[in-house]
């Protein structure tokens, strides 16, 4: 089983701590490599002999121009459409996810993450969800599938699908693994089990012990091929369920589609807080699964923080 770090291009492989190069330093720490959250520009030489995995760029609300619910004007600059929808229409989202699958492709590693739902920038500061899984899902499929034509009927990198708490893929259950295995036409793809994006979607937990329980009972719940299809795990804890309580009554939302995704992110960042796990109970869990590889994704703000939360939680497997 490889452990891979979860770092990002925005970083820099000099502050992983340790003597001699990143990867000596990697696997003085027990990793195997990372796995690279990429942007739209080139990757730093110096990230490109550890990369072992690749997390693609995640567009906000690419559903909303896909279902035609949003409009992005030639006004809005390139960068943010990209960042926030991945393109003015539906061409350019099929473009986009083409240009990003090639460019991951390129650093041949063992597998490229795609985010398999949609946060509906209309309702991030409510309760509600407006977009059905079944709907997000079935588009993300043709969009994917588009891209993936135009490259020869296959990806040149093995695409897993990583489940959110927005519409889309959850994993909280198999039905949405049954409409990718439907509506997904090539076979070179996968699933990556987010734990701490599963606590949520199950409603948040406020201790450890319950963290472990709940995503074993889940784990349990799922029909063999699609553990079969968990190719890794991202896996990290959140405990946030008195956070995700005292945000339910809502409160003000700004008019501006703008400033409602950053009033977002505190909600975001407290729910999904990406703290390390510390029993080794949660060997349990990776034992039931059995993925390829464990992605330990921890906050990447403070790279001390990191490596300190990395360590804490690599030291509970062998």
């Amino acid at each position: 089983m490889n452990h891979l770090l979860g770092y990002t291009i925005y970083g820099s492989t000099a502050d992983i701590p340790g003597t001699g190069t990143a990867a000596e330093r990697l696997r003085s720490a027990g990793a195997d490599g990372i796995e690279l959250l990429t942007g739209y520009q080139s990757v730093p030489e110096d990230m490109v002999p550890v990369t072992r995995a690749v997390h693609l760029p995640y567009a906000t609300d690419w559903y909303g121009v896909w279902s035609g619910r949003i409009t992005v004007g030639e006004d809005v600059p390139d960068d943010t459409v990209r960042h926030t929808f991945y393109g003015r229409s539906r061409q350019e989202i099929c473009d986009t996810i083409q240009e990003c699958i090639s460019a991951a492709s390129r650093l041949e590693p063992d597998y490229a993450v795609f985010h398999a739902g949609n946060a509906n920038t209309d309702d991030l500061l409510i309760r509600e969800q407006s977009d059905s899984d079944e709907d997000v899902l079935r588009a993300l499929a043709e969009a994917v599938n588009d891209a993936v034509s135009r490259m020869g009927g296959e990806p040149p990198v093995r695409i897993l699908f990583e489940n959110l708490w927005w519409p889309g893929l959850r994993l909280t259950g198999g039905s949405g693994y049954r409409i990718l295995e439907r509506e997904l036409e090539f076979e070179n793809w996968g699933l990556c089990l987010d734990t701490g994006h599963l606590l949520v979607s199950l409603g948040g937990v406020d201790t450890e012990d319950e963290a472990i329980d709940l995503l074993l009972r889940t784990a349990d719940s799922y029909p063999d091929d699609l553990t079969d299809r968990i190719d890794a795990m991202h896996l990290h804890l959140n405990t946030s369920a008195e956070f995700m309580r005292s945000q339910r009554n809502g409160g003000d939302v700004p008019d501006k589609r703008e400033d409602r995704m950053l009033a977002a992110y505190d909600r975001i960042y407290g729910s999904d807080s990406h703290d390390p796990f510390t029993s080794a109970r949660v060997r349990e869990l990776v034992e039931a699964i059995d993925p390829r590889t464990i992605t330990h994704e921890m906050k990447t703000q403070d790279p001390c923080r990191m490596m300190s939360d990395f360590l804490c939680q690599r030291s509970l497997f062998p």
